[in-house]
Parts: structure tokens; C-alpha cells; sequence
């Protein structure tokens, strides 16, 4: 379900990191394509964890970043996905 999400709404500090560290490259590089078109870049998933007051990043850490390098307060740009199936998605291959 796509949904709008204030950026302050998301945490960062607890989501699972995919990647072993944000490339400031490619968040200048997102930020200059939603500064073009907001819609072109994929939407961000993110999943409220139970017990939690925010959201997590499950896919598009870096996209989050462009747009906090923007200034964005909010973004219609997420879609909220089940904590169980992201786990799936992303978990680290055995």
C-alpha cells in the first residue's frame, strides 16, 4: 500500500542495512532526479515494526537520504509492506 510518510517518522538508526555503508554519490544522484521528477525513482519500502513509533527502511535507504538532503518534510513516495515478508525479501542469503 502506497502511503505518504513523514521523513521524521522514519528510523533510521534501527532499520536493516542492506548495504554496507550509503555512497554519497548516489544520494546526490537521487536528489537530482526527485528534484526532476519525484516519481521516478522506485518507492521506498518500509514496515512499522510492533512496539515501535516509527518506521523502518527495508529497501531505499538511499532514496530516504536524497530526500532528507532536500529537505523533504514529507513523501507520498513509500509503500508499506509487512515486517514478515521483508524479512524474507532481505534476508542475508545462507
Amino acid at each position: 500500500m502506497t502511503k505518504t510518510i513523514f521523513l521524521e517518522d522514519v528510523d533510521v538508526e534501527h532499520s536493516p542495512m542492506v548495504r554496507a555503508e550509503l555512497r554519497p554519490e548516489v544520494i546526490e544522484e537521487y536528489a537530482g532526479i526527485y528534484k526532476k521528477d519525484k516519481k521516478k525513482l522506485p518507492q521506498i519500502d518500509v514496515f512499522w515494526e510492533a512496539g515501535s513509533k516509527k518506521y523502518l527502511i527495508g529497501d531505499g535507504m538511499h532514496r530516504l537520504y536524497a530526500m532528507r538532503s532536500l529537505s523533504l518534510k514529507a513523501s507520498p513516495q513509500f509503500r508499506e509492506a509487512e515486517a514478515h515478508l521483508l524479512q524474507l525479501l532481505y534476508a542475508p542469503a545462507e
